[in-house]
């Protein structure tokens, strides 16, 4: 049996030759054949985000339109006067193809990006 090792972190872990190539597959979702780092959190932190996702998400066809976003901002307290700013602000950071919704891979990134990035911009 061959077996990869790879160190992440402090962590050593020993998977098969299989279990690798299955694991990529399923969690390189840029598919460039390597598991970049916020690729590695979205995996381990994969509830935490669904949770936040879901707030916003309120039909669950994993995309947030605006008026989900408008929703769940006034839910989390924002000021009503405020929704306008805060949503195009939000939504110039989050949706990066520009389609005017966040779409479950862009809420994710950004959200790894901005709360476990060692590289804050």
């Amino acid at each position: 049996m061959v077996v990869i090792s790879m160190l992440i972190f402090p962590l050593e872990i020993e998977i098969s030759v299989n279990s690798f190539f299955s694991y990529r597959k399923k969690h390189d979702l840029n598919h460039d054949h390597v598991i970049e780092y916020s690729e590695f959190v979205q995996y381990y932190l994969s509830a935490e985000i669904k949770e936040n996702f879901a707030r916003y998400d309120a039909n669950n066809d994993q995309m947030i339109t605006k008026q989900e976003l408008r929703d769940g901002l006034l839910k989390a307290g924002h000021e009503a006067d405020m929704l306008d700013f805060e949503m195009n602000r939000i939504l110039e950071k989050m949706d990066v193809n520009h389609d005017g919704q966040i779409s479950y891979a862009e809420f994710a990134d950004y959200y790894v990006k901005t709360n476990y990035s060692f590289d804050k911009k």
